[in-house]
């Protein structure tokens, strides 16, 4: 995932789906750990992810509760999630360090800095942040390089246009968790629905469609639960928007001109 831009929920809560590997729109990935995996289109949410040559993991929060996720940044906690991660994975480096959120209680700094040191161990490849401001981001890039931003976003949510244009000028990957559209922007009668009715997609596909054509550094991770729904996610490249068509969803009005859809060969 993070060679497209650089190098040149939760286990228990998801819903699973048994069986081996899907394919995803850009990847391949299934849980890290033994049993069913939860999928995503992209990406997944869980301490663990293996897929092929590529292991991503997640560090940062506690469970007190089966509903409950609260940041603890302590480093030496973040340390010892990572190596737990190593073990889980069986291997001795992961490609994608992730801290799931970053904890007030700590500094920036300390908190980037046990990633980092785990990097210059040869434990991690990449480093990567969540719903992260440009100010933390900023922060956290004076101790080491970030290779990736997880941050809410989608065509009704965009409180991280900052970020976005942030992580574009860095080089560093910005990868939009729910990605598809909610509320009334995404109701039946809405803006998007309706594009999506013009062009024979689903509504899910043109708000998919909408951030692949935001910037080329943005890779979105919708979650799903079947195949069906996942090759639905896939059918999101093949929609495409002209700028003309594009720039009022940017800049937050409401007219959503038209979209045009482009077939692959041998697609539906």
């Amino acid at each position: 995932m993070i060679a497209r831009v650089r190098d040149g929920g939760p286990p228990d809560s998801h819903p699973s789906v048994a069986g081996g590997q899907l394919p995803s729109l850009g990847r391949r990935h299934e849980r890290g750990e033994g049993g069913a995996g939860a999928l995503e289109a992209v990406d997944l949410l869980v301490d663990g992810v293996e897929s092929g040559d590529e292991q991503r993991a997640e560090v940062g929060v506690v469970r007190p509760s089966p509903t409950d996720w609260v940041p603890l940044g302590h480093p030496a906690y973040l340390c010892r999630q990572a190596e737990l991660s190593l073990r889980r994975l069986r291997t001795e480096r992961i490609d994608l360090l992730h801290l799931h959120r970053l904890d007030e209680n700590f500094p920036v700094a300390e908190q980037v800095g046990a990633l980092r040191r785990l990097q210059e161990e040869g434990k991690a490849r990449h480093i990567g942040l969540s719903e992260a401001t440009v100010a933390q981001l900023e922060e956290a890039e004076a101790v080491a390089p970030i290779a990736a931003v997880q941050n809410l976003y989608n065509l009704a949510t965009r409180d991280h246009e900052a970020v976005v244009e942030h992580t574009a000028g860095r080089g560093i990957a910005f990868v939009p968790f729910f990605p598809v559209a909610m509320g009334g922007h995404a109701g039946p009668d809405g803006p998007v629905a309706r594009a999506a009715r013009e062009v024979g997609a689903t509504p899910s596909q043109t708000a998919l469609a909408w951030l692949l054509h935001r910037a080329p550094h943005i890779l979105p991770i919708p979650g799903t639960s079947s195949a069906a729904h996942l090759l639905e996610n896939l059918g999101a490249l093949d929609v495409t928007l002209t700028e003309e068509q594009f720039a009022p969803r940017r800049g937050g009005g409401s007219g959503v001109g038209r979209v045009t859809q482009r077939r692959t060969t041998g697609g539906s």
